[in-house]
C-alpha cells in the first residue's frame, strides 16, 4: 500500500448504551469508511486484548 493511501475499512467495538459513539460510527461511514460494528462485547476485555491503555480508553475503540 502506498504511503499516502488511506484505509477505508474500520472495525468498531462500542458500548451500545452510549449514543455519541454511534454518531462517531456514522461520521466514519459518511466519510467513506466501511465500518463493521460490534456492540455485544465487554469493552474492558476488548481493550485489554488490543493493548489499549487505560488513559486512551473511551466508549469506542476503532481499528
Amino acid at each position: 500500500m502506498p504511503a499516502d493511501a488511506v484505509a477505508s475499512n474500520a472495525v468498531a467495538y462500542r458500548d451500545p448504551g452510549r449514543g455519541r459513539c454511534g454518531v462517531w460510527v456514522l461520521y466514519l461511514k459518511a466519510n467513506g469508511y466501511d465500518v463493521v460494528t460490534y456492540e455485544d462485547q465487554s469493552l474492558i476485555v476488548v481493550k485489554s486484548r488490543l493493548s489499549v491503555s487505560y488513559g486512551a480508553a473511551s466508549c469506542i475503540t476503532c481499528l
